[in-house]
């Protein structure tokens, strides 16, 4: 009897060991593949980066033949991080925009090339446009759209203050919040601008100063 029990036995447990073993195999597989995804869309996100989401103003008119609108694009905090869900955990940050053209292009404004400026520094907003334009600006204005960024953590974007940054808790984590603010993040930055702002397949004209020149 005990020898025809224990093959019996044997296999059972054998049957067991395998079904075990399979399933390890199955959640090892999809814990990589979920890996793999995650690596696909984190890499996806860093090279066509898009704003969560794009509140534009109305035109306004200025002195000296300007007229502005304003935008304001929230953006992902870290571009390196998250699963493209747009989940609303995901940390943010706004970038604020300030468009300019001459009121004499008219209706054939949209059509114009489209120029960006990035402001030195780093710290520093962009330029505020003077009634009437002046210098680059005035010269640009002939033949471009142009666009004046408040890179993040600076101006009218989500800033960066002593107030703001200490209330990111310890050292570690206003280090790993100040490191989103860097210059590939305000790369990212303009290319999800350029997607929304521009019809597809069109490039932005950069005009870099100091800092933004290495932006640029």
């Amino acid at each position: 009897a005990e020898a025809s029990t224990y093959p019996r036995a044997r296999e059972k447990l054998d049957q067991r060991s395998a079904q075990r073993m399979h399933s390890a195999v199955v959640m090892m597989l999809a814990a990589a593949a979920g890996k793999a995804a995650l690596a696909s869309v984190t890499r996806s996100r860093l090279l066509e980066p898009r704003a969560l989401r794009h509140v534009a103003g109305r035109e306004t008119e200025l002195a000296g033949g300007l007229v502005q609108k304003e935008h304001t694009f929230t953006c992902p905090l870290d571009w390196a991080a998250g699963d493209g869900s747009s989940s609303p955990e995901e940390p943010t940050i706004n970038v604020y925009c300030r468009e300019l053209v001459l009121a004499k292009h008219g209706a054939n404004a949209a059509q114009l090339p489209c120029l960006i400026y990035l402001q030195g520094g780093p710290g520093f907003p962009a330029p505020r446009p003077g009634a009437p334009p002046t210098g680059w600006l005035a010269r640009a204005l002939t033949e471009y759209r142009v666009l004046l960024l408040d890179q993040r953590g600076v101006g009218r974007s989500t800033p960066a203050t002593v107030e703001t940054i200490k209330s990111r808790g310890d050292a570690e984590a206003q280090a790993k919040y100040l490191a989103c603010l860097r210059a590939d993040s305000i790369v990212r930055d303009c290319e999800a601008i350029r997607r929304e702002l521009l019809i597809e397949g069109r490039k932005l004209t950069l005009l870099g100063q100091s800092f933004g020149g290495f932006v640029a």
